[in-house]
């Protein structure tokens, strides 16, 4: 018993080195001394009680006395119990991941992280605070991947989508440990169920420095099309209080749509009310939509989901290659009592404006909502393409009742058509209604140029409120107006804006066939309307402005082609009172030599040059 360590026992960890292995005696057996033939037995004082041995027949020699064993007692806990100090208590509100860990004899300290980032969040459920969930990165070529074909130890790999449920409500950021997010990748998988990497059904869940890898596709088309996994799916309701969670740093590397091949589903995808602020910081590739920001079909819901997206110099946001659109904003809910909406917005110079490149089908920017609601703002954000042949047909487009304003800093260059009519720098449609600065300088301007359909395009019953445009360069008109409305509604309402270098017209404000006309407003005695629609310097393929339109509109202050040759002195034009409104079917040319009674021109007007 004296060789038994009774203090080195942990009662944290198991004590492997506390064992006394000197207390034992092997030097009491007499080896020597054994006699079969009268010889008196010697006792040793260390336990020997009898010889048992053959005598060879000389004197016997007394048998060494043992030393008696004594107890040697550990001084304490043994200072090489490795589990006592590698395993203290995690600390409150920080939660450890690494491969290396393991959800069984790790308890999410630092030292003793877990395996899984699902065995990280259940620690979360009843937390009094926000919880940090710190992932270990990699570095270089030797990242770590958890979910699907992970890194960690004996395959314990996160099974996807992983989930954030209701409980784990209290604030939650998962967060790479490296500032470099390839270091950390989260893979979703191929089968059927795996329909997003992280699905986040509680508040205010931030995510930094990982890269996000949604695999599986979508199946079908048309109407029977299955969407493919998302990146993060965001279907919490609103904060109670207080701001939302941040996306910043974070990588989503969806699957790009060929034309063998179909593309994952969303980035981000947020509904019922959850409103993260992503970015700085955010690059997104492939998938359906970069953001996809949506509303329940059902039910009349009193909230909706409106993030904030953010770029900066520091941390540039950018998203591209996607099939259908960069940013989405929808609703189908005529019941729901609110639409859901956004804010883009960036640094001022490049590279920290918001850059949207190669964005599919409709659009950079898309908003198609059953009703309108708080318009989509725009501002700061590059809108381009990378090719010419890119599968990007509108920079900012506008459906139903869809609300959008863009005003400083925001450029959209290099648009394509998929065919004449399809395919502008900015489209509004239906009875949505797009603005543009009319407060301010030119400096707040939107420039949309070099785009292969016309700049700005209204038309459905669609209204528009442009301040401060610069449409330039574009291959057919810099304004195109073929909306329809009523006799008291106005579609376009123009001023201080630069139309010029266009292929066809400066402003093109005309009809439908068969139907009513552009209602404009291009200036007025009391609000000029200061448009240049034309210069000998920067003049347009046919006219600075064709008005076929059945409403009289008044011009004033403004500059257009005054279809003399170049060089030739500029007659001023003669005011016309109030024409009645004459239908045509040609295109005149407005100007100086005004030749539709449609249109009253005030005077002074400067021109010169087709």
């Amino acid at each position: 018993s004296g060789g038994t360590d009774t203090t080195g026992t942990d009662t944290t960890g198991t004590d492997t080195t506390g064992t006394d292995t000197t207390g034992t005696d092997t030097t009491g057996t007499d080896t020597t001394g054994t006699d079969t033939t009268g010889d008196t037995a010697v006792t040793d004082s260390g336990g020997d009680t009898t010889d048992s041995g053959t005598d060879s027949g000389g004197a016997d020699a007394a048998d060494a006395a043992d030393t008696a064993d004594t107890t040697v007692a550990d001084a304490g806990a043994d200072t090489t119990d490795t589990a006592d100090a590698a395993c203290p208590a995690p600390v409150t509100g920080s939660v450890f991941v690494s491969p290396t860990g393991s959800d069984t004899t790790g308890n999410g300290s630092s030292a003793c992280p877990f395996v899984t980032i699902t065995k990280a969040l259940s620690t979360t459920v009843g937390a009094s605070g926000p919880t940090t969930i710190n992932v270990a990165s990699g570095a270089g070529a030797a990242l770590f991947t958890y979910g699907t074909g992970c890194t960690a130890g004996a395959g314990k790999c996160d099974a996807t989508p992983i989930r954030v449920t209701d409980g784990m409500n209290k604030g939650i950021v998962i967060k790479g440990s490296g500032v470099d997010p390839s270091g950390l990748v989260v893979v979703g998988g191929n089968a059927a169920t795996d329909t997003a990497v992280f699905q986040v059904n509680a508040p205010n869940v931030g995510f930094a420095n990982m890269t996000i890898s949604p695999r599986r596709t979508a199946s079908g088309s048309g109407g029977s099309r299955t969407v493919g996994a998302a990146g993060i799916r965001f279907t919490a309701p609103a904060v109670a209080s207080g701001s939302e969670a941040v996306v910043t740093n974070v990588i989503i590397d969806g699957v790009i749509h060929t034309s063998t091949s179909e593309s994952t589903g969303s980035g981000l995808e947020l509904s019922n009310g959850t409103s993260p602020t992503i970015g700085p910081g955010v690059t997104i590739v492939g998938g359906d939509h970069s953001v996809l920001v949506t509303q329940q079909t059902a039910g009349s819901p009193s909230v909706a989901s409106k993030p904030l997206i953010l770029s900066s110099g520091a941390a540039p946001s950018f998203f591209h290659s996607t099939q259908f659109a960069c940013v989405r904003v929808d609703s189908t809910n005529a019941s729901a009592t609110v639409m859901p909406t956004a804010v883009l917005t960036g640094g001022s110079t490049d590279p920290g404006r918001l850059h949207l490149q190669d964005c599919g089908g409709n659009g950079g920017v898309v908003v198609d909502t059953v009703k309108p609601g708080s318009a989509v703002n725009v501002t700061n954000t590059l809108i381009d393409t990378s090719v010419a042949t890119a599968a990007a047909y509108y920079g900012i487009r506008l459906l139903s009742s869809g609300r959008l304003v863009a005003s400083t800093g925001v450029t959209i260059t290099g648009i394509n058509e998929l065919a004449i009519g399809t395919g502008a720098g900015i489209e509004a449609g239906g009875t949505s209604a797009f603005g543009s600065s009319i407060a301010g300088g030119a400096s707040l301007g939107v420039v949309v140029t070099k785009n292969l359909g016309s700049g700005v395009r209204i038309t459905g019953n669609a209204v528009a409120d442009i301040g401060y445009l610069t449409s330039t360069g574009n291959r057919r008109n810099g304004l195109l107006c073929d909306a329809t409305a009523g006799a008291s509604s106005l579609n376009l309402n123009l001023r201080n804006s630069t139309l010029t270098s266009n292929g066809a017209a400066g402003a093109f404000i005309t009809g439908k066939p068969g139907g009513g006309s552009c209602v404009a407003n291009l200036g007025s005695a009391t609000a000029a309307g200061n448009n240049v629609f034309n210069t000998t310097a920067a003049k347009n393929g046919s006219v600075g402005l064709c008005y076929t339109a059945s409403t009289a509109a008044t011009p004033t202050t403004s500059t257009w082609g005054c279809g003399l040759a170049s060089g030739t002195a500029c007659t001023a034009a003669v005011a016309v009172g109030a024409p009645s409104p004459l239908a045509v079917a040609g295109c005149d040319l407005v100007g100086d030599y005004n030749t539709s009674a449609m249109l009253t021109v005030v005077v002074p007007q400067t021109c010169c040059g087709l």
